[in-house]
């Protein structure tokens, strides 16, 4: 899946999508008896990998704009709440900048991509 970082999260429509998909008895149980641990997500042994575009960089660990990242763990919380935890995010950058620097966050991200076909 392809998500673009809008306001540091994801799109509205994207965030509707996910509305739909978070479901009770499908994606997930809520089991009121267990206090503890109430919600089980249904969904294992499922691999994701998601690639996202950012207008700028930095948004990793580290990065100048780390703490305005809310894509990531968003994506991150509601997805292993359903029991998917295999995430590989794929990043591409600097979309707002164009240039070399876009050219070479595509390739990066193709290099990764193409490691990851490979293993």
């Amino acid at each position: 899946m392809g998500i673009p970082m809008y306001n540091f999260s994801v799109p509205s429509a994207f965030k509707a999508y996910i509305d739909q998909i978070v479901r009770v008895g499908r994606t997930f149980a809520f089991e009121p008896e267990n206090r503890d641990t109430p919600y089980k997500g249904l969904v294992h042994g499922k691999t994701m990998f998601i690639i996202t575009a950012r207008g700028a960089s930095g948004y990793g660990a580290g990065g100048s704009f780390e703490a305005y990242n809310h894509q990531d763990p968003y994506l991150k919380a509601v997805f292993g709440f359903l029991g998917i935890t295999d995430i590989t995010f794929i990043h591409i950058e600097n979309d707002e900048f164009g240039g070399q620097s876009l050219a070479q966050s595509i390739a990066d991200a193709q290099a990764k991509i193409a490691e990851l076909i490979a293993a």
